[in-house]
């Protein structure tokens, strides 16, 4: 009885490896980057003269970007933007590289992005250090992600500035959850290791 018990609970405790995948890591996402709301997408590399993709990051060898091997987008011009997926966040980052001082009138655009992947539920800010209004979006229901600052407006001053450097992260998935199965093998196991000790303390 009691090596059928500890053979149970092993066979629990190694099913408990075999997890529900619900999170990001070996899924697939697309994006679109785009400055005031224009129809471009300056995350894609066949998108007309987008010389703006760093090497080094996922979107440079074209979309869509399998998750979890390098940072999936990158962008570089007057704003470097990079946007990571672990396996259940995503971390925006964007610094201002253009120097719009000795052009009072000059306004940096807003910035809008879209992702999809179907292992998207959710999107729920966890921080968020983007000034005029943060960085904001939301989720669709059905795996896309929309997300958009809005920079400067018209008006006298910059309020942006070379160096200035932004950070946003958003839970986007559960993550890995075990199956129900392992869970109630672990717990029968657990339930007669009991009753065995139970049984021997009665003698």
């Amino acid at each position: 009885m009691k090596r059928a018990v500890i053979m149970l609970l092993l066979v629990g405790l190694i099913s408990m490896s075999s997890v529900s995948r619900a999170d990001l890591i070996g899924s697939n996402a697309t994006g679109v980057l785009s400055f005031g709301g224009w129809g471009d997408n300056w995350f894609d590399p066949t998108y007309p003269y987008n010389t703006y993709i760093p090497a080094g990051y996922g979107n440079y060898n074209g979309l869509p970007v399998p998750v979890g091997q390098v940072v999936e987008f990158g962008f570089t011009s007057a704003y470097f933007i990079t946007v990571d997926f672990t396996g259940t966040q995503m971390l925006v980052t964007l610094r201002i590289d253009a120097d719009t001082s000795g052009c009072p009138s000059c306004r940096f655009n807003s910035v809008w992005m879209q992702f999809y992947d179907n292992a998207f539920t959710k999107l729920t800010k966890v921080s968020d250090t983007f000034s005029l209004g943060g960085m904001n979006g939301s989720y669709d229901g059905n795996g896309t992600i929309f997300l958009m600052w809005v920079a400067e407006m018209e008006g006298p001053g910059h309020q942006l500035h070379p160096g200035d450097y932004f950070t946003a992260t958003f839970d986007v998935a559960p993550g890995t959850v075990p199956e129900p199965s392992s869970l109630l093998m672990l717990g029968s196991g657990l339930l007669a290791l009991a009753g065995v000790v139970r049984r021997k303390a009665r003698f």
